[in-house]
């Protein structure tokens, strides 16, 4: 198993676009769950 190599350049770019797109998940996501659970 090789160890991710981190480059911070690329990297803060990657975090940023993929926390964008999983809190987008997450908010689709939670908002079924929510609809299911209390309707």
């Amino acid at each position: 198993m090789n160890e991710p190599v981190v480059i911070e350049d690329y990297n803060s770019d990657w975090l940023k676009e993929y926390e964008q797109e999983k809190n987008a998940l997450w908010k689709i996501l939670n908002g079924k769950i929510i609809d299911r659970a209390y309707w």
